[in-house]
């Protein structure tokens, strides 16, 4: 799970920058094999984004299947990789103009788990993302493509039953 929050604000002109930016990331997973995971999660992103009157305001909504491989390092840690899939949507709303876009990606990165005790760890996740997608502008508009090429760094605490 992942939650962050980020103000701006400027003094270079009469107008004040504001961003904020929640994410909400819950995982659920089964050990099929020894090492070998696999699950499904959920990705929801608000996002609101204001300079001086202008106001836009988006929500992100992915969900998909993932993987895991762990390779033990210590007897309260291990070393992972992990593949994901994700297909949702995303919508922007910006001065009463709402656009949706469909979306699908794959991600991959590495990763650490550091156990507390045998129910509890603390994971630490580096992952490169690409998204695509098309936009639903609505009527008189063109449907617009969207690539998105992302890294994240992602901290979390994981519970294991």
């Amino acid at each position: 799970m992942a939650l962050s929050s980020t103000m701006a604000d400027s003094d270079e002109s009469d107008t004040e920058d504001s961003d904020i930016l929640i994410n909400f990331n819950p995982k659920i997973g089964y050990f099929f094999a020894d090492n070998f995971a696999l699950g499904i999660g959920i990705e929801y992103t608000y996002s609101k984004d204001q300079v001086g009157d202008a106001e836009s305001i988006g929500t992100d909504l992915l969900a998909g299947p993932y993987s895991r491989y762990y390779i033990p390092l210590t007897e309260n840690s291990a070393f992972f990789g992990e593949l994901s899939v994700v297909f949702g949507t995303q919508s922007v709303e910006e001065q009463e103009v709402e656009v949706s876009t469909t979306l699908v990606g794959v991600g991959i990165g590495p990763g650490i788990t550091i156990f507390a005790n045998d129910k509890f760890a603390l994971e630490g996740v580096v992952r490169y993302n690409y998204i695509s997608g098309n936009t639903d502008p609505g009527e008189g508009a063109e449907e617009v493509t969207v690539s998105i090429n992302e890294f994240d760094f992602l901290l979390g605490i994981q519970f294991y039953l």
